[in-house]
């Protein structure tokens, strides 16, 4: 190959290139931490606000006892501006469970943990763009959203191009 763009969190990152890395580049991506959250898609408006007038596309609970997460419920009919008469919500890390019946799936997924680990690896991502043949981007080098693993595909890509490479 000429040039492989690794583009995937950057723990399964380190797995797959481990041995094309140096210790340097291994440390860069082990500092990324990451969550595990769970995302139910459902219809059941009792994770909204009780008051509709004050409805938003992000609505978090902070629960009143201890606990390892926050839940965040989105409206999808805002967020994604659907035209439905049905309300779709995605609740994130619900403290207890949501009626079966107004489940329509659940996910599972891990996201960027925010620390300094992870701070002071994403100042170091040109260590691991066009070195070695490899080049990494992912959500990781931002703040976890979509859109940030788009960013970082867009730096890998631009340098790509600059050091007139052939991928």
């Amino acid at each position: 190959f000429d040039h492989v763009i690794v583009a995937c969190h950057s723990d399964q990152a380190l797995r797959i290139a481990h041995n094309c890395l140096s210790d340097y580049q291994k440390n860069i991506l082990s500092a990324f931490a990451y969550q595990p959250n769970t995302a139910v898609l459902h219809r059941d408006s009792s994770w909204m606000p009780k008051r509709r007038k004050i409805w938003s596309a992000w609505n978090y609970h902070i629960p009143k006892q201890d606990s390892d997460f926050a839940t965040l419920t989105y409206d999808m009919n805002i967020l994604q501006q659907l035209d439905c008469p049905d309300r779709h919500f995605v609740t994130l890390n619900p403290q207890h469970s949501i009626a079966p019946e107004y489940v329509i799936r659940e996910f599972r997924y891990e996201h960027p943990l925010f620390n300094r680990e992870r701070q002071n690896a994403q100042s170091q991502h040109h260590e691991l763009i066009c070195q070695n043949g490899l080049s990494f981007c992912g959500a990781y080098w931002g703040h976890g959203f979509h859109e940030d693993g788009l960013r970082s595909g867009m730096a890998v890509v631009n340098a790509i191009e600059r050091a007139g490479i052939n991928a």
